[in-house]
């Protein structure tokens, strides 16, 4: 390697340069911890994030939000436009066509991997990631004594391996 290239290559990792702190969100459900009801499953796959929104109306009826659109993975954000789905199919029941209704733009905005804040028509929600909340109520319970739920895919040995730990 030559003189120049390797001096660019130094000042390049010394001043940061290139360097990103870009992450990837997990997948999975995600929730505001706060607000227990309602809740987001995201995914991604390559430079496209798809967000699926379960909640209720005004009137309180059960209500889907679907949408998709690109992250960002320089600015940890995702933005795009979504439908809500209503009045369908009950589970088990004979197919019904449900009511598909534009929303509008949601977007996320990502402070690491399992925290962000939701934004959409109206406004906004901070959110994490289930299973970070899940961890925190496990130490929380082993603080206090009490027994902790199980992690989705615990087995209850893995759980008396964990508290003899």
């Amino acid at each position: 390697m030559s003189k120049p290239i390797r001096f660019v290559c130094a000042a390049a990792l010394f001043f940061g340069v290139g360097a990103t702190h870009a992450f990837t969100p997990s997948r999975g459900v995600w929730w505001n911890p706060n607000e227990g009801g309602r809740g987001y499953e995201l995914d991604r796959q390559g430079a496209i994030m798809t967000l699926g929104i379960y909640a209720y109306d005004a009137d309180g009826n059960a209500t889907w939000y679907l949408g998709a659109g690109n992250y960002d993975p320089i600015n940890n954000a995702f933005q795009g436009e979504f439908d809500s789905f209503s009045g369908g199919q009950c589970f088990g029941c004979a197919y019904s066509s449900p009511v598909n209704i534009p929303f509008g733009t949601v977007s996320i905005q990502f402070s690491d991997a399992e925290h962000g804040v939701l934004s959409y028509p109206g406004g906004s929600v901070p959110i994490e990631h289930f299973i970070t909340a899940m961890r925190r109520s496990r130490t929380a319970c082993s603080a206090t004594g009490r027994s902790a739920p199980p992690l989705p895919m615990e087995t209850s040995s893995d759980r008396k391996h964990s508290a003899s730990s």
